[in-house]
């Protein structure tokens, strides 16, 4: 009866006719109230797994999700199909988040996206106390764990979720683990009883070439031209996005970066001519890819080596997703092996290299001792990096080690929210808005528009404010500038960047306890990581065979990654490779045709007659043997 039910939501909705893969095996286990953890590729219709049973139960589904444009791309994608979805995130709240909640109660919305950051707020967690939830959702799950590839230690925070709703089924979603870390996930998300659903992970249509080549560029040219169609390159940094997609422009190719330093315009319109297939391809780094749903992307190249296989096998996964064939094609020098494990030991710096930019990281901002706990600064990494008198990438890999610590947070705020207050007393007010000068004008529209501004401080956006006045959005910032320095208002003005947000008060830094066997743990863990790629390159098995051995899975040689077809006979080697085996000892016909050398039967049994027709081997029955001279 479920299943009935759950094949006329999709083909209501969706237009399928049925559940691809263990789909259906997900969604009946959520359905059983069960937590469930799903292992499914890229491509794999995860998203299917929460939406198809929460539309069967009561109650809202609510999705944690670690980014902006991954939840808008679902958001759009589930109101394109008619059904009620809203994302809390900063941009999409003018009116806050208490006024979000009443919309998604009155319009009975069905699907809330969150990030990780939105369960630090007491109003919200309030609501999922009081309100009926069929499930809550964890996307891109391995980034709760220790032991993933994308560690991020806010999402330790979704355990709160467990506590607001303890009967509540929990489905975790992600493409690659690592059997640590499929452990992990459910340790740190509370599963009542562990649950692991594995997707079926083999890509027959993508082939998996690993090449060295000292000419990387030349390399990457001949591959786009033999290939066609749209693909992305990856690359580690931002520098050498740009970097390569000048060069790839000089030769002629139709190409444009794509990295977190562009700006949110440049990012949509590259993204959008690229998904329309305008734009035929795109260097990116790792910004580059997640929740992107398009299905005809010809070739994934690495031109760098990505600093773990979890990360490649997600990257790569996202060619061939419509079932043609497709190349993911790992390009790799002398130098890169070297890089890598080099780029490790710098990402791990001395303890007290550490203890002395959470010092410097303090002093910076003039923050006392037992102080600073909560504040949220605007952060210019190379000032910082400069003010310490370091290079910026210890100074950075420092920084990442304290976010892991979780003694502070480095974010990125694409939409940020201004604040004011109206400070003046009422008599001295009144006198103020009596004058016919913008100070005037810009003072009684805020008492208009910013409800509670004369008690606390609230939000404001400049944009809707300027809109209201009629005014340019350079004069009305300007104008709330002018009234801070007079007294008038308090104005704290929130630009796009980098942000540091401090979580604990400043303490000495001798004073700062960093775990040293943990620490050790951490920098063990991602040189195991590093080696493990460096053995992917070096390995003389099949690609495939390696991956799925790596994540704790059993596959047969694939027969399509370079190994595999340097390991298979040519027509023109058939004769000779034959006569080797059967100077071994006779063979059936059955097990050379099941031999895995052989990748043509039919030209198997043209060269077999052959040599049967000159006499070169004999026929008994099944037995091949080689005749006597």
């Amino acid at each position: 009866m479920s299943l009935d039910k759950a094949k006329t939501i999709l083909k209501k909705y969706w237009a399928y006719d049925d559940f691809r893969s263990v789909q259906w095996d997900v969604i009946s286990s959520v359905l059983s109230n069960r937590d469930t953890l799903a292992l499914m590729p890229t491509g794999g219709g995860k998203s299917l797994c929460y939406q198809i049973p929460a539309l069967m139960m009561q109650g809202v589904c609510i999705i944690v999700s670690p980014l902006l444009s991954l939840m808008k791309d679902q958001e759009d994608a589930l109101k394109k199909r008619g059904l009620k979805a809203r994302r809390l995130t900063t941009d999409n709240m003018p009116d806050g988040l208490g006024m979000a909640l009443n919309s998604i109660e009155t319009t009975r919305t069905k699907f809330i996206f969150i990030s990780p950051e939105r369960l630090q707020n007491k109003v919200f967690i309030d609501y999922i106390k009081s309100v009926k939830v069929c499930l809550f959702v964890v996307d891109e799950a391995h980034c709760i764990s220790e032991w993933g590839h994308d560690f991020r230690p806010e999402f330790r925070q979704i355990n709160i979720l467990r506590e607001c709703k303890p009967e509540t089924p929990l489905l975790a979603l992600t493409a690659t683990a690592t059997e640590q870390t499929v452990d992990d996930i459910q340790q740190c998300l509370k599963f009542r009883k562990a649950n692991c659903i594995r997707g079926e992970f083999e890509r027959k249509n993508i082939k998996t070439l690993v090449i060295k080549d000292e000419e990387k560029l030349a390399r990457c040219k001949k591959i786009i031209d033999k290939v066609g169609g749209s693909g992305i390159i990856y690359v580690s940094t931002r520098m050498n996005a740009e970097k390569q997609t000048k060069s790839l422009q000089s030769m002629g190719l139709v190409v444009e970066s794509y990295h977190a330093g562009l700006s949110d315009e440049e990012r949509k319109n590259r993204q959008e001519r690229w998904k329309n297939g305008t734009l035929p391809l795109l260097v990116a780094t790792k910004a580059f890819g997640m929740g992107i749903d398009k299905a005809d992307v010809s070739y994934v190249i690495h031109m760098e080596l990505p600093p773990t296989l979890e990360a490649y096998y997600q990257e790569y996964g996202r060619a061939g997703r419509n079932g043609k064939e497709a190349y993911a094609v790992l390009l790799y020098d002398n130098k890169d092996k070297e890089t890598m494990l080099r780029r490790v030991a710098m990402d791990y710096p001395d303890i007290e290299i550490i203890k002395q930019v959470y010092d410097k990281l303090h002093t910076y901002y003039k923050i006392p001792y037992l102080a600073g706990k909560n504040r949220e600064l605007p952060f210019d990494l190379a000032d910082f990096a400069n003010y310490c008198n370091m290079d910026k990438y210890p100074v950075y890999a420092s920084l990442r080690i304290l976010q892991r610590i979780e003694l502070l947070w480095l974010k990125d705020t694409e939409y940020p929210v201004s604040k004011i207050k109206v400070v003046p007393p009422r008599g001295e007010l009144l006198r103020i808005l009596e004058r016919t000068d913008d100070y005037s004008i810009i003072l009684g529209a805020l008492l208009r528009t910013c409800e509670g501004c004369t008690t606390e401080m609230v939000r404001l956006h400049e944009e809707r404010l300027a809109y209201y006045l009629e005014w340019s959005k350079e004069k009305t910032t300007l104008m709330l500038e002018k009234l801070h320095i007079t007294g008038c208002i308090l104005y704290e003005q929130r630009p796009k960047g980098h942000y540091v947000v401090l979580n604990h008060d400043r303490v000495p830094a001798k004073d700062l306890y960093i775990p040293p066997q943990y620490y050790k743990d951490l920098k063990q863990r991602a040189s195991e990581k590093a080696k493990a790629m460096i053995k992917y390159l070096e390995s003389k098995h099949c690609r495939q065979q390696f991956l799925f051995d790596y994540f704790g899975m059993k596959a047969n040689e694939c027969g399509e990654c370079d190994i595999c077809l340097k390991n298979l006979v040519k027509p023109k080697q058939m004769r000779g490779v034959l006569i080797e085996i059967l100077k071994e000892g006779e063979r059936s016909l059955d097990s050379l045709m099941c031999d895995e050398r052989f990748i043509d039967n039919k030209e198997l049994i043209r060269i077999l007659r052959i040599m049967l027709d000159r006499g070169e081997i004999r026929l008994q029955g099944d037995i091949i043997s080689l005749a006597r001279k």
